[in-house]
């Protein structure tokens, strides 16, 4: 099923074209002039601060959250830094930290239900896991999709690098690592391969490989690829036609426009002004999957959120990586800075307003 575009999505990617040849100053300004956050100011707090809890372990940074929704009530994961010598290359002696908390929806804010803990195990020790995700298992069970990196070289900084996608379920305060993903048996792997996303539709379990080009996968039980479901070369319309990754794993929700579908975000980013090359700028966008035929049905060809002005210790960053939809509103958690985790709150209908059918 190929991607039909209109003429205004066929307008948006030629202005894409002549934007991207731009400088990186013109592009960001042009990106922010278009961003609909900067149109609707939507309500947004901190959720953890670096240090905030078990100080030893997320002084530096508790953030790249992920978030699992059940009625009004949220299991989140972070990603937690316990040493700043991660930022300069020594990824595999000092490892990340998965912290889990559950959150309750109140009106337009959280309110803390448990105190956040460290989870253990999942991982090996020649190895480094890093941004975790959470979705739900066709048995109800609690799972999370993370990357998983090894590296080659010797000395430091650990610069050559390998990365897969895991899968590992949630037990207690335990993770249990049950398979790394592997799709080389329908398209050669890259080096690093990170942010697959994942979720259950109908009693099977879909990864989604890329949005564009388009690979849908669907799984065995075990977590084994099993057969492609959908696949689509073509472009995906948007205003900035830089790599586009995925961000969150899809939700299931309704809108009279799509009926039932899958929604999630993705993003592209535009590289530092500066030396730090850690410090994107990142624009995230809005896709739909429909529910019958699991194809991408539908997109915003501008950025929903994103942007620079941030804090934290790279400060241009706002990575989206957790979405939940609850009544009216869209739930976005985000790391800001690499340090700080964060949510904004998006009126349902301002996003839905702003998705074109493909």
């Amino acid at each position: 099923m190929k991607i039909k575009l209109t003429q205004q999505l066929t307008e948006v990617l030629a202005t894409a074209e002549k934007i991207h040849g731009q400088s990186l100053q013109m592009q960001n300004a042009y990106l922010q002039g278009v961003t609909l956050s900067t149109v609707s100011k939507f309500p947004s707090f901190r959720v953890y601060s670096s240090g905030d809890v078990d100080r030893h372990l997320t002084r530096y940074g508790i953030f790249n959250p992920s978030v699992r929704r059940k009625g009004d009530s949220l299991d989140l994961i972070c990603r937690a830094e316990p040493s700043e010598t991660t930022w300069g290359g020594h990824f595999i002696d000092e490892k990340a930290v998965p912290f889990y908390t559950k959150l309750r929806i109140k009106n337009n804010t959280v309110v803390k239900e448990t105190s956040a803990v460290a989870l253990t195990g999942g991982t090996v020790m020649s190895a480094r896991a890093e941004d975790w995700r959470l979705f739900e298992g066709v048995d109800g069970e609690l799972y999370t999709n993370y990357t998983n990196y090894c590296y080659y070289n010797k000395g430091w900084p650990q610069q050559d690098t390998r990365s897969t996608t895991c899968v590992s379920r949630i037990n207690g305060n335990r993770l249990e690592h049950l398979r790394e993903l592997d799709v080389s048996q329908f398209k050669e792997p890259n080096a690093e391969e990170k942010n697959w996303v994942i979720f259950s539709h109908k009693g099977r379990m879909y990864c989604l490989y890329s949005l564009e080009p388009y690979l849908l996968l669907e799984m065995d039980d075990d977590f084994t690829m099993k057969r492609v479901a959908v696949s689509d070369d073509a472009r995906v319309p948007r205003i900035n036609l830089n790599y586009l990754a995925n961000g969150t794993n899809p939700v299931l929700t309704t809108h009279p426009r799509f009926g039932k579908h899958y929604l999630l975000f993705g993003h592209t980013f535009t590289h530092s002004p500066t030396s730090n090359k850690r410090n994107r700028t990142y624009w995230h966008y809005a896709y739909v999957i429909d529910y019958e035929t699991l194809a991408l049905v539908g997109a915003t060809p501008y950025p929903v959120i994103g942007g620079g002005g941030r804090q934290g210790r790279p400060d241009n960053i706002m990575y989206v990586s957790g979405t939940a939809v609850y009544r009216h509103n869209v739930w976005l958690f985000y790391g800001e800075g690499d340090e700080h985790t964060e949510c904004c709150v998006i009126p349902k209908k301002t996003l839905y307003r702003n998705i074109y059918r493909l």
